[in-house]
């Protein structure tokens, strides 16, 4: 990883023919009803300052993004994120590490040119090195994933950003 100090991150590969020029790297959590964390999305991005873009309820036109979804089951219950290994699969309810992973191509009014199946990470694993959810933290691993359409490997070093006040709807920007 001394390869990514001071750097959001790098993505080696294609998917669907496109490849990734990391130029940022956010992580922000979810909460259950009782204020727990369930949930760790980490977002790269071609696109700078992507916490300020989200907070401010904005989605940049012709983005090129990786997101990660990571999440533990134990006994069906969801537990907080933590450092370790997360496995990609779409078997979202055994018990384990798990991780959800889309490749995004958006064009000029923000609609995604990278079908599901091409775009959808299929196998691979996620290493969360290190992993601090709160207002200037930072969450570090690497990842090397398969997708529908192509792979990617490489590393994130994503700055937390407080994605609590997110909505559905951004506007395209």
């Amino acid at each position: 990883m001394t390869g990514l100090v001071g750097c959001a991150g790098s993505a080696e590969g294609k998917v669907a023919g496109h490849n990734l020029a990391v130029a940022d790297a956010i992580f922000g959590v979810t909460k259950d009803d009782d204020g727990k964390n369930n949930f760790l999305l980490v977002a790269m991005s071609d696109q700078p300052n992507l916490c300020d873009k989200f907070k401010a309820n904005r989605r940049p036109k012709g983005a090129t993004s990786l997101t990660f979804v990571m999440y533990r089951i134990a006994d069906l219950k969801l537990l907080a994120p933590d450092q370790g290994e997360y496995t990609v699969t779409s078997d979202a309810f055994s018990n384990g590490n798990k991780a959800s992973v889309t490749f995004s191509r958006e064009d000029s009014s923000c609609a995604d040119t990278i079908s599901n199946n091409a775009g959808n990470g299929k196998s691979g694993l996620i290493k969360l090195t290190n992993l601090k959810a709160e207002t200037g933290g930072t969450a570090n691993g690497t990842f090397d994933v398969t997708f529908g359409d192509g792979s990617l490997k490489g590393g994130f070093n994503a700055t937390y950003c407080d994605l609590s006040q997110l909505t559905d709807n951004p506007n395209c920007e």
